[in-house]
């Protein structure tokens, strides 16, 4: 499920059971009156050529565009084992592309395709597969090997309103590197002692900053770090918050669309405690 950029009170979210409802597409929207919620579908993909047994938004980390225009869904055609990817537009009902990666597998177990998401203006298209991140156009059509490693990461718009992807990485690159998805020129926005944990950048009021949880030992908290060029030694951040979960897990840190407030969980260094009975908080 992904909440819409436009309206608090709409989500879309996808189907995959039988019949009709095969691949489908769905918008919801709450009434906050009756308190109930109302259901529209807004497209299904399936045909009498092709049935689905894997359809997702992204394979569960995928965006919509910030004007709920397009979307790019993850599926397997019944009987394959490799991505199709499928393009669409959702203010004009149009497909806009439908193509088989048969080069990247989707086995039923193990992570060989990762995900596959729409960039923050509707332009571009990245998908992580086999370690790496990959770049297309809207028409799904190769542009660039975007990153050589694939660590958590979003995708925002940086200071100067052009779409940019960020991203953990490690080894000789720890820490939090920004890629410019206009030319592909990367660069490190935070060294490696803030290597690890969560990026989110659903900011989209704030634009030119991005959302990080860390990880490392002394180093556990969400902070707001600016999607600038200049390097590490001239980053700039806003710290919003200390952490204290356990080293192995990190705090999800998320961000309200006008990156004011933030939301992250702690299992207080109880790493014994179940995953989702960790402690919620708020901060701003």
């Amino acid at each position: 499920m992904k909440w819409s950029s436009k309206n608090p009170n709409v989500f879309f979210g996808v189907y995959n059971g039988s019949g009709d409802h095969n691949a489908s597409f769905w918008k919801g929207t709450l009434n906050t009156l009756k308190t109930d919620i109302k259901f529209d579908l807004v497209k299904t993909f399936a045909s009498n050529q092709f049935i689905y047994d894997r359809f997702t938004l992204g394979k569960y980390e995928g965006n919509i565009d910030y004007n709920d225009q397009y979307v790019v869904f993850a599926a397997r055609k019944k009987g394959t084992k490799y991505l199709t990817a499928i393009v669409y537009d959702i203010k004009n009902n149009k497909t806009i592309k439908i193509k088989d990666f048969k080069n990247i597998s989707w086995p039923d177990n193990g992570q060989v395709f990762d995900w596959i998401s729409i960039s923050p203006l509707g332009s571009h298209i990245l998908m992580s597969s086999n370690n790496k991140i990959d770049q297309y156009d809207r028409e799904l059509n190769f542009v660039r090997h975007l990153a050589n490693s694939s660590g958590h990461g979003d995708l925002g718009i940086d200071k100067d309103g052009v779409e940019a992807y960020v991203q953990y990485e490690y080894g000789a690159n720890n820490g939090i590197w920004i890629y410019r998805l206009s030319d592909g020129f990367s660069t490190r926005l935070l060294p490696d002692k803030y290597n690890g944990g969560h990026i989110s950048c659903r900011n989209f009021k704030r634009k030119g900053w991005c959302y990080a949880s860390t990880t490392a030992p002394g180093y556990k908290e969400v902070f707001s770090v600016k999607l600038d060029y200049s390097g590490p030694e001239n980053h700039i951040v806003n710290r919003f918050v200390q952490t204290h979960t356990s080293k192995i897990r990190n705090s999800l840190g998320n961000v309200s669309p006008d990156g004011k407030r933030i939301l992250f969980v702690s299992d207080w260094g109880d790493a014994a405690l179940n995953y989702y009975d960790r402690d919620t908080y708020q901060a701003k």
